[in-house]
């Protein structure tokens, strides 16, 4: 889930949270979107980690 997010320029995306389901955990997170696809990433103090999303039709 993600809350928050709010556009910087309509393709970054910034001040949000997303919630990681398996692990009940929240992180402070950044998007980006790439045409048909979404960067998206989560962190915890210094450490990130992200996923890469593609747009289904």
């Amino acid at each position: 889930m993600i809350k928050e997010m709010e556009s910087d320029d309509g393709t970054h995306y910034s001040g949000g949270t997303i919630w990681d389901p398996e692990h009940d955990k929240t992180y402070k997170s950044k998007m980006e979107l790439k045409g048909n696809e979404l960067d998206v990433e989560g962190c915890v103090s210094i450490i990130c980690s992200g996923e890469h999303w593609a747009r289904v039709k």
